[in-house]
């Protein structure tokens, strides 16, 4: 899938530079970057949680992001409808999410309001979002601000996921091999105490984060 990306990205940056450098005149005739196809991307399977990994995640998050991600996984919202939720689209009662919203912008990237059960093991984090919150939204940044498009919240959850030991591998590496410039890498399911086969020297394992939000 790297391959593909990066080779879809070099194909931009030959069709740019020559655009570019035919407006300047420089060259002339048709742009050989449209003859060659832009190869199509995979598109990866959504990543799930099983149910008893949900509580080993949320002990390794900070209060704010607890309730946050409590919310995403438990309620299965993506990103903008998870920051786009209202006070007023919690029904803790009659255990009922509203989601219609998506960041700050009035529908959902589907276009459709949808009302979602609230899981029993969501109830305590939602009332505990409700307190926290001084405004009409649900969950503002620590600076009172709003969440947008650019919040980093699955890149935060990269770290609670390796300490939990949900990733997707482990990626093993020789530092003194990759310093003589003739790197060595391996891939496991496992973080076990490997040797370099090359060198002898004990591989460092780095965890493979599983992508989510």
């Amino acid at each position: 899938m790297a391959g593909l990306k990066r080779l879809n990205k070099l194909r931009a940056m030959v069709r740019n530079a020559f655009n570019r450098a035919r407006k300047a005149a420089l060259v002339t005739g048709q742009n050989p970057a449209t003859d060659i196809e832009l190869r199509k991307m995979p598109r990866r399977a959504p990543a799930f949680l099983e149910l008893h990994q949900v509580p080993l995640v949320l002990a390794e998050l900070s209060d704010s992001d607890r309730r946050l991600i409590a919310t995403a996984l438990y309620a299965g919202l993506r990103k903008g409808e998870l920051f786009g939720l209202r006070k007023r689209d919690v029904d803790i009662e009659r255990r009922l999410l509203m989601v219609r919203r998506s960041y700050d912008r009035e529908s959902t990237k589907g276009a459709r309001e949808e009302a979602v059960p609230i899981a029993t093991a969501l109830v305590p984090y939602l009332q505990e979002a409700l307190e926290a919150a001084p405004g009409a939204l649900l969950f503002l940044r620590p600076d009172g601000e709003i969440r947008t498009e650019d919040d980093k919240l699955g890149k935060r959850l990269r770290s609670p996921l390796n300490r939990a030991g949900i990733v997707d591998g482990y990626l093993h590496l020789c530092r003194r091999c990759k310093r003589k410039g003739t790197p060595h890498e391996e891939k496991h399911t496992d973080c076990r105490r490997r040797r370099c086969p090359k060198c002898g020297m004990l591989l460092w394992a780095k965890a493979l984060p599983r992508p989510f939000l």
